[in-house]
């Protein structure tokens, strides 16, 4: 843990936290219309999301005042077109403290890197198996809408907190990892672990 007491975020105001869970809600409906119009074209279907992009506009620009967003506009997209093609890929590094920080309905100060290295993923999930398989890691996962600046909405699945922290513990003490991969690890640790430690966060956000 560092030194520094003091916490690295801002808790939302209420209005924040009800418009996120409102957004979010939006989302998974505009999102779930968009999956069923793939398989063919429905009046009513299409009709319906219509209406749902104009009130997701809408909601846009209030999550844009308020704030909220904090996540890069070319990782949103990235990740709607994830969700859209139904798509469950794990997000690892620093971009998924950003899920941690809505789950805990904060905002982290400093606000985490959002910039998503495909390789780079690709390399912690190839360590991910190898932690799972040697059994020292049983994994646990959930999924959260997160918005850009501008306000736009995807879903990110991540680690389950818990088994993000005890997964960047053993990256911590694996070979070749270089002293920067070990202080980004011990960074992301303790983000967790004080939204964890202030009650904001725990594994009941788990899902199985």
């Amino acid at each position: 843990m560092n030194a520094d007491t003091s916490p690295p975020f801002k808790t939302w105001t209420p209005l924040s936290a009800r418009m996120t869970l409102d957004a979010t809600t939006l989302y998974w409906e505009h999102l779930r219309v968009r999956q069923a119009l793939r398989a063919g074209n429905d009046d009513h279907l299409s009709a319906r999301l219509q209406s749902l992009t104009e009130h997701l506009d809408e909601m846009m620009l209030v999550i844009k005042a308020l704030k909220i967003g904090s996540v890069s506009e070319p990782l949103v997209e990235l990740l709607d077109t994830w969700a859209l093609a139904e798509e469950e890929r794990l997000v690892l590094g620093a971009p998924a403290l950003h899920v941690y920080s809505i789950l805990a309905g904060v905002r982290l100060k400093p606000s985490p890197s959002s910039n998503y290295n495909a390789d780079e993923n690709q390399q912690l999930e190839t360590l991910l198996r190898q932690a799972t398989e040697a059994g020292v890691l049983e994994s646990t996962f959930t999924e959260q809408v997160v918005f850009s600046l501008s306000g736009r909405p995807g879903a990110m699945r991540v680690l389950g907190p818990l088994s993000f922290v005890k997964f960047h513990q053993w990256l911590k003490m694996q070979p070749g990892r270089s002293a920067l991969q070990i202080r980004q690890s011990q960074q992301h640790i303790d983000v967790v672990e004080r939204l964890i430690s202030a009650g904001l966060l725990s594994g009941t956000f788990d899902q199985y």
